[in-house]
């Protein structure tokens, strides 16, 4: 079981903690729970926690974006936690993760379940993502084993070179993903059709859905992409640039 993630930089979360007092949790949006809070100090060698630590996150819990994943790293480095170890934090105190917690997380094939890199991917070409998120939250389940059968995808992934290329891969494993969901495809093909994107992609777990368009895309297509989102119920429309170098 594996997945590839799609980093976007005006996703994140940030941790801010003063080590003074008895502890207190703050978080806007619930990202981790206050047990998960506490097993992080325990690894930092503390027996209890303690001070005021405050997460905020420009994403939404449940959306796919890595919300808790990039919560449990951030609060692990600021506890002095070393990089090698967080993977496996991430999934003692989850059970899942992403690869958020490394240097380049879009360059890997990641296996979420064993926080482990299965093999090197090439990072697409530069696009432009017009996202948002469908329906309400949908929380990772851990015990989720229904991943779909990417191996062919993988392999042509290697000999893609274009935009088109990426995207068209991004669909067909969207496609795929919707069709366990019992979801029909067709009002997101439908989309890159009416707003001359070049393919939708979906997260696997979470209600976030975008339209990948070209690089040069100007305003015109970008609204273009978001109408046709929003018309299919998307909230919270953002944009941004993906893939090329990290």
């Amino acid at each position: 079981m594996a997945l590839l993630t799609v980093p976007f930089p005006a996703f994140g979360v940030r941790a801010v903690w003063a080590p003074a007092g008895p502890f207190r949790l703050a978080q806007p949006r619930r990202l981790i729970a206050r047990g998960q809070a506490a097993a992080l100090f325990r690894a930092a060698g503390w027996r209890h926690p303690f001070g005021h630590l405050r997460l905020t996150s420009t994403m939404p819990p449940g959306g796919g974006g890595g919300a808790s994943t990039a919560a449990i790293v951030a609060t692990a480095r600021l506890l002095g936690l070393a990089a090698p170890r967080l993977p496996d934090l991430a999934v003692a105190i989850e059970r899942a993760s992403d690869p958020s917690m490394l240097a380049d997380p879009g360059a890997w094939l990641w296996a979420p379940r064993r926080a482990r890199a299965v093999r090197q991917m090439a990072r697409p070409a530069p696009m432009r993502l017009v996202g948002g998120f469908v329906g309400p939250p949908r929380w990772t389940d851990p015990g989720d084993g229904a991943f779909d059968d990417i191996s062919d995808l993988v392999t042509c992934w290697d000999g893609a070179e274009t935009a088109a290329d990426f995207a068209a891969l991004a669909q067909a494993s969207a496609t795929r993903r919707l069709g366990r969901l019992g979801e029909d495809p067709a009002p997101w093909a439908d989309a890159v059709r009416q707003s001359g994107a070049l393919g939708f992609i979906i997260a696997h777990s979470g209600s976030a859905r975008g339209l990948l368009l070209a690089l040069d895309a100007g305003p015109p297509a970008i609204l273009a992409a978001r109408r046709a989102l929003q018309a299919r119920g998307a909230r919270g429309c953002v944009t941004g640039r993906v893939g090329g170098a990290a």
